[in-house]
């Protein structure tokens, strides 16, 4: 019997699709602390890496995870079939754009103002809407921003990286930024600055603004499918 075609009949017994064994991957993310964290000659690492570097090794792809600025992560994922890319928020601006695998983790930050600015006061998020915002064009923050009424202009301000967010905050050309304690803490340090300099005003944290796992919508579902029951038993796993 050919070696293709025992591989079929393997694959029809099991509930696989042949491609899903034979297609690669291509990986893609940004860094992205605490999930995603990248050293200047270190292998990138995080707690979604580590999630994410199970899952590949269950799947039998050995593939490297390709480090880029968000914007072009996010255009590669959109665009090229059998893209993964994480961590993302799944919200309904993105929902049709991709499948999706997770959740992975439920994203937890903080708005931040200086704390020299006294008149900066959030109650509900809604009040953000009377400050500028500093965002990176294209991801969670900006898409989930916008999706809740949030406008382009005034409200935010555009980056390609959280550094420049940071300093942006820091020049005072813009009243908050959002991130984790964390992505606070590196940019401050690497800024020689104390954290104290910043205040948190309002906690950033939405129910349905989770983080996830997404493919290009043109990879095919076995292949996705593949990677959430993988996913799903490594949940169970940490349950037991």
């Amino acid at each position: 019997m050919h070696a293709t075609k025992a591989l079929s009949l393997f694959c029809v017994f099991f509930g696989f699709s042949p491609l899903v064994f034979a297609q690669q991957i291509k990986v893609v993310t940004e860094h992205f602390p605490p999930y995603q964290i990248v050293e200047n000659g270190l292998p990138i690492q995080g707690s979604a890496v580590e999630l994410v570097k199970k899952l590949l090794a269950k799947a039998n792809h050995n593939v490297p995870i390709e480090v880029y600025p968000w914007a072009r992560a996010y255009k590669l994922a959109l665009n090229e079939p059998n893209t993964m890319i994480f961590s993302m928020a799944r919200i309904i601006e993105r929902e049709h754009l991709f499948h999706w695998v997770g959740p992975i983790s439920k994203l937890k930050g903080h708005i931040w103002a200086l704390k020299s600015s006294s008149h900066i006061e959030i109650n509900a998020l809604d009040d953000a809407k009377r400050f500028s915002i500093a965002v990176i064009r294209e991801d969670s923050t900006h898409h989930f921003l916008r999706y809740i009424g949030f406008n382009d202009e005034p409200n935010l301000y555009f980056t390609t990286a959280f550094k420049q967010n940071v300093q942006m905050l820091l020049l005072e050309r813009v009243d908050l930024v959002i991130g984790t304690q964390s992505m606070l803490e590196e940019q401050m340090s690497d800024l020689g600055l104390d954290i104290k300099k910043l205040k948190k005003v309002y906690a950033f944290n939405p129910d349905d603004f989770q983080l996830y796992i997404a493919f290009n919508k043109d990879t095919p579902l076995d292949l996705v499918n593949k990677y959430q029951r993988i996913l799903e038993e490594i949940h169970q796993s940490y349950s037991h």
